[in-house]
């Protein structure tokens, strides 16, 4: 996975702007876990990092276009990755890792503090992804006997009438 990786021990009382448009962020990790995601349109974040009393502030957007399958039909779809996120990294080192709760993106090494922004990106991308994808509302899906994309037209499937669960009920005989 693509690391981009911050030294914190010298950012500015008012922090730090920071414009990622490396695409190994997000191409690695896609690449890694096998994701039917291909980056359409390059995926851009612009990140202030802001020192804090116990931590950092991350303040970002991100944009850019992902194309991924449609969870009706499984034709690829678009769509427009244009999100806000603002998290707080803690970087108390008095505190265990029990008592650290999510993802960790601080890390401390010879006491500097190290930010993995990439982790960051790739999270808040993932976050920003809907949880069912359709290519349009519309979209009619595939058949589930024969597997055709009903939206490019009728399947030659016989429909079966009512609900085939109660199938077993219909041949039912009542004296």
């Amino acid at each position: 996975m693509a690391s981009y990786w911050i030294n914190l021990k010298d950012l500015p009382p008012a922090g730090e702007d920071y414009c990622v448009q490396e695409q190994a962020v997000w191409n690695d990790p896609i690449a890694e876990f096998g994701l039917p995601y291909t980056i359409a349109e390059a995926i851009q974040a612009k990140v202030h990092v802001s020192p804090q009393d116990k931590g950092y502030l991350i303040n970002g957007d991100l944009s850019g276009k992902i194309e991924m399958p449609c969870d009706r039909c499984a034709e690829a779809a678009g769509f427009v990755l244009a999100a806000h996120f603002s998290i707080f990294e803690e970087s108390d080192p008095s505190l265990s890792e029990a008592d650290l709760l999510g993802p960790r993106f601080l890390w401390m090494e010879n006491n500097v503090w190290f930010l993995d922004l990439a982790g960051v990106l790739w999270e808040q991308m993932v976050l920003n992804l809907p949880f069912k994808h359709v290519c349009a509302e519309e979209c009619q899906g595939v058949c589930p006997g024969c597997g055709t994309n009903l939206n490019l037209g009728p399947c030659d499937c016989q429909a079966e009438e009512g609900d085939p669960r109660l199938a077993v009920l219909r041949r039912l005989k009542i004296e």
